[in-house]
């Protein structure tokens, strides 16, 4: 089903939209019956859960499209249609479960607020990140498991994605992974911030630039997602003649407050990493 006029244009707005009930029952509960003997953890023991934070390996994984289908549809409409999609990289989504699970600490103690929380980001270690770069044109976050309020949603700084823009924009160089040092300190003046709650099977769909990090989880249970990307062939296009731009496009050129950039030129090669070297990537991104 198309998206409707108000999710397109609250995704021009904020930069994110949710797709409830995206993804199966059977599904998630098959893919998640066997966390706690993955992790050697004891579910109903919170002594033997080790770490707060845990990032785990893929054991399984279906092509997008037969795991959340009515996401993946949407997901394209952003892009601008499914041949836009990057047919290789990223197009089977798996059980690579990231987990919040809380603390005793966090039972007792709140947490700071979003502006004063580490580990701001947008999804891209493995390119030099351009304006028109679509590498990860979109961050897909699918929830697993309920995700209520101070249960450690994801937080979403709604107004960062501007000033990531415009840093872009101003350098047609381009940008080498880390980032953390030049595009997220503008975070601490943002105001404009919203956590993410969900129930099991709900996706949200996040603009590729749009900043984010983990929440705490008050609530000390194991709050699982995954969090996949759609990646792109070619590079946005921030010139149409048409003037017909993708939601992703929209979204870049409303932050800059132009309704086209012809002047932009990357004036460097695009590149990806590959391990921990740099490669030419002239055309495709491959796996």
């Amino acid at each position: 089903m198309p998206l409707t006029q108000a999710q397109r244009d609250h995704f021009l707005e904020h930069g994110w939209i949710k797709i409830p009930n995206a993804i199966s029952k059977p599904i998630i509960d098959e893919w998640t019956k066997n966390v706690w003997v993955r992790l050697g953890w004891d579910e109903h023991d919170k002594a033997t859960w080790e770490e707060e934070y845990v990032k785990m390996p893929r054991h399984r994984e279906i092509p997008v499209q037969e795991f959340a289908p009515s996401a993946w549809e949407a997901m394209c409409e952003i892009v601008g249609g499914e041949d836009k999609v990057d047919p290789v990289r990223e197009r089977y989504h798996g059980d690579q479960f990231i987990i919040n699970f809380g603390s005793d600490y966090w039972d007792t103690h709140e947490s700071p607020p979003p502006q004063e929380l580490r580990g701001w980001h947008h999804d891209n270690d493995w390119y030099r990140q351009f304006l028109d770069s679509s590498g990860n044109a979109l961050t897909i976050v699918h929830c697993f498991t309920d995700v209520p309020p101070r249960g450690g949603g994801t937080w979403l700084a709604e107004d960062g994605i501007e000033a990531i823009v415009k840093y872009l924009y101003g350098h047609p160089d381009g940008l080498d992974p880390p980032f953390e040092k030049i595009l997220y300190t503008h975070i601490k003046d943002c105001r404009k911030f919203v956590q993410v709650e969900a129930k099991a099977g709900d996706t949200f769909i996040l603009h590729g630039l749009l900043p984010h990090t983990h929440g705490v989880n008050h609530l000390h249970f194991a709050r699982i997602i995954t969090n996949p990307h759609v990646n792109m062939v070619d590079p946005f296009n921030l010139n149409r003649s048409d003037g017909n731009y993708t939601l992703c496009e929209q979204v870049i050129l409303r932050a800059l407050g132009r309704e086209s950039v012809p002047e932009y030129k990357p004036t460097r090669e695009r590149k990806r990493r590959v391990l921990s070297r740099w490669s030419a990537n002239p055309g495709m991104y491959s796996l």
